[in-house]
């Protein structure tokens, strides 16, 4: 690449937008934990899908954003999965000196993740500065 885009740079700022700033949850991973705290209803993971373009004047990706609920008697929390991405939407569009991410994300459909959780996906297409 010729700027040098990094993808851990930008999942690392993804964090801090949604924890410190959009105020979305307090636990924002860039990776899905394999076990989580037993008191924790919900979290978000924040990563890179697919490739990250260097277009020498700006940089283009896919933010992923996944919501995680835990299930309520062995069934999707769905309560909570729309609290949270109102919320999350709420947010955005979000743009800083260095990072533009769109307003309107794909949805991708709930899934269980086997670990007592359901989890909503969403797409945002993001355009990196290059500085």
């Amino acid at each position: 690449m010729r700027n040098g885009f990094d993808i851990s740079e930008l999942e690392l700022y993804a964090v801090d937008l949604l924890k410190n700033k959009i105020g979305l949850c307090d636990s924002v991973y860039t990776d899905r934990p394999k076990s989580t705290e037993t008191s924790e209803q919900y979290f978000a993971v924040t990563k890179v899908m697919g490739q990250l373009v260097d277009m020498a004047a700006y940089g283009s990706c896919t933010l992923a954003v996944q919501i995680f609920a835990r299930d309520v008697r062995n069934l999707k929390n769905a309560r909570q999965l729309s609290i949270l991405q109102k919320k999350l939407l709420a947010g955005f569009p979000h743009e800083d000196g260095k990072y533009i991410f769109d307003d309107v994300p794909t949805v991708v459909a709930d899934v269980a993740d086997d670990y007592g959780y359901h989890c909503r996906t969403l797409l945002f297409k993001t355009l990196i500065k290059a500085i």
